[in-house]
C-alpha cells in the first residue's frame, strides 16, 4: 500500500478528469515532481481501464525513459528532467513509478499486433521461392567458375600473363568453390523440406 503524502495530488480528482479524455492548454511550468509522476500514473490508469485515445496510440511512450521524458501540452505533461527523480528505486513515490512501469508494459502489449503465423502453403511457397534463388545463384556462380578456370587455362600458355594474374584467378577459382559447395548445401537442405501433397499445390 502506498502511504499518503501530502506532496501528491487527490488521485480521484486526477483520474475524473481523465475519465473524461485528455485536457487541453498549457501546463502550469511550477508543478512539482510528485504532481507529475502521479499525472502519469492517472492517465495510464486511465487508459488501461477505458482504452487509449486512437490519436495518443502512436505517440503512447516505449519505456519508462519515455514516459519520464513525456511532454505533450495537449495533455498537460511536462518533463521529468533529472533521471535520478524517476526511478523505481526512489524513496518517495519509487512504488508509483513501479505502478507505472506495470501499466506501461500492459498498454503496449495491447497496442502491438501479433504477426501472423504463415500458413503450411505460405511457408511451403517461401521454400520454393528460396529453392529457385538458390538454383539462380548457383548458375551464375557455376558460369563465372567456368570463366575463371578458362581464363587461368589460357594463363598458363602466356608466361606473362601468367605472374601478374594467376595467383588472383587462383584465389577466385578457391573462392567459386567454396561458394558452390556452400549454395549445393543449401539447396540440399531446401530440397529436404516435405512439399506439399499433389493435390494441394498452388495452381
Amino acid at each position: 500500500m502506498r502511504s499518503e503524502s501530502s506532496e501528491f495530488p487527490d488521485s480521484n480528482t486526477e483520474r475524473q478528469h481523465m475519465h473524461d479524455g485528455p485536457q487541453t492548454g498549457a501546463p502550469p511550468s511550477h508543478t512539482s515532481v510528485a504532481e507529475r509522476v502521479e499525472l502519469r500514473f492517472n492517465l495510464l490508469h486511465s487508459w488501461s481501464k477505458n482504452g487509449i485515445p486512437l490519436e495518443y496510440i502512436a505517440r503512447l511512450p516505449r519505456s519508462l525513459r519515455g514516459v519520464a521524458d513525456w511532454d505533450d501540452e495537449s495533455i498537460g505533461m511536462l518533463p521529468i528532467r533529472s533521471p535520478n527523480d524517476f526511478t523505481t528505486t526512489h524513496k518517495m513515490w519509487g512504488e508509483r513509478v513501479a505502478e507505472i512501469d506495470r501499466l506501461l508494459k500492459s498498454l503496449r502489449l495491447r497496442t502491438t499486433k501479433p504477426q501472423k503465423k504463415k500458413s503450411s502453403r505460405e511457408t511451403q511457397l517461401e521454400h520454393q521461392r528460396k529453392i529457385k534463388l538458390l538454383e539462380m545463384s548457383l548458375q551464375t556462380v557455376t558460369s563465372q567458375w567456368h570463366t575463371a578456370r578458362a581464363q587461368a587455362q589460357d594463363a598458363k600458355s602466356k608466361v606473362a600473363y601468367q605472374l601478374a594474374v594467376s595467383a588472383d584467378l587462383r584465389e577466385q577459382l578457391a573462392e567459386a568453390n567454396r561458394v558452390i559447395s556452400n549454395l549445393r548445401k543449401s539447396l540440399r537442405a531446401l530440397q529436404a523440406v516435405p512439399r506439399l501433397h499433389q493435390d494441394e499445390r498452388p495452381t
